[in-house]
């Protein structure tokens, strides 16, 4: 499946015809997967239509998903298995889980689940991605490198498994996290993408790099060896909050992330890899010791802090300190250090740069073109 990629003035107010088969320039954003009952609101009136277009319920305000048995309820009524589309009045939003949203909603059942899909333009998904992604009111240039890194991701990943509303696949804050900047630089990049052999590459980003990317192949085994394949060197990210941190760990999510059962760490040594980030991590506590992979340790590590979308990265400058409480870590960067460093393109503006400059950086290999 290729989508067609249309501009923003083209898919504002369009709504499709109901159907399984995505329109051109669309895509599916899986929202949630719950067995709690859900409330959809919208602004104005909505209709329910199955796949071939008939309608089933209409109404005003609000409408209660749930799941019972395996059975899909809309306000109480059975219907049949879905997908179901709720679309309401033209230029109104749907409301879901506490967020705006453009386009439809696509309703299902899947392991006696409700599935939740936000199905809207390209661009419209992008407009609610880039300022989740990155801050608003970074320079123009950086907005459009992530634009387009976004756009890209966005397309590799709808046709590979699918995409999720947050940094899984990328964050995607809805209506309500839209800004005029950020929307200003996804019109300014319309349709452009990142491609290798004429197919959009797996664009990813991250915050901070510490100073050097990552080569994909150490984080994503999959990745395609022709692009991303080498570590770069950046300059420009010094300037990031979290350039250089420290962090404090306590001894059970130390043993926690290590697999470990809770016990007194005693030592905790580290095998590096080309580019001086930590690749395998060894813990002992108590009586035990475990080898982990250094990013499945700092994945671990980090689903307790505060920012769990940014983690704190592999580039460690020196061995974990041992506490009577736990660990101290100290080390460069935020996050999987693969392909854009956000805040180094940001540096990197602010020195002049430009869009295609910033993204010749942290993608070698690849080439900038049209969406096939």
């Amino acid at each position: 499946r290729v989508l067609r990629v249309l501009p923003l003035d083209r898919v504002a107010n369009a709504l499709p015809t109901s159907s399984d088969t995505l329109p051109d320039g669309w895509l599916d954003v899986r929202l949630a997967k719950t067995r709690q009952p859900s409330p959809i609101h919208a602004d104005g009136t909505w209709r329910v239509l199955a796949v071939d277009g008939v309608q089933m319920l209409d109404g005003r305000g609000q409408l209660t998903l749930e799941v019972v048995d395996g059975v899909l309820l809309l306000d109480g009524r059975p219907t049949n298995a879905g997908p179901l589309e709720v679309r309401p009045e033209p230029d109104a939003l749907l409301s879901y889980g506490g967020s705006r949203y453009r386009g439809v909603l696509r309703l299902s059942v899947d392991d006696g689940r409700a599935v939740v899909v936000n199905r809207l333009p390209l661009e419209a998904y992008l407009r609610g991605v880039v300022p989740s992604e990155m801050p608003a009111r970074f320079p123009a240039a950086a907005l459009e490198a992530q634009a387009v890194a976004a756009r890209t991701y966005a397309l590799y990943e709808s046709d590979t498994r699918g995409l999720l509303a947050d940094d899984r696949s990328q964050v995607y804050g809805g209506y309500d996290a839209e800004s005029v900047w950020s929307d200003a630089a996804v019109e300014a990049t319309t349709g452009r993408v990142l491609l290798s052999h004429g197919h959009p590459i797996p664009a990813w980003y991250h915050s901070t790099c510490g100073g050097r990317t990552r080569p994909a192949t150490d984080v994503f085994p999959s990745a395609p060896d022709d692009i991303l394949h080498v570590a770069v060197e950046c300059p420009d990210c010094e300037g990031a909050p979290m350039f250089s941190w420290t962090r404090r760990f306590l001894t059970s999510a130390v043993c926690e992330a290590a697999s470990l059962p809770i016990g007194r760490v005693h030592r905790v040594g580290v095998d590096r890899d080309d580019g001086g980030r930590a690749r395998l991590v060894h813990v002992t506590a108590g009586n035990e010791t475990n080898t982990v992979t250094a990013d499945r340790f700092r994945t671990r590590l980090s689903s307790g802090l505060p920012l769990k979308s940014q983690m704190l990265s592999t580039f460690w400058d020196a061995l974990p300190s041992i506490r009577s409480d736990g660990i101290e870590v100290r080390g460069f960067g935020w996050g999987h250090g693969v392909g854009l460093c956000q805040w180094g393109a940001r540096g990197f503006a602010k020195r002049g740069a430009t869009a295609d400059e910033i993204l010749a950086r942290y993608y070698p290999g690849a080439t900038l073109g049209p969406s096939p």
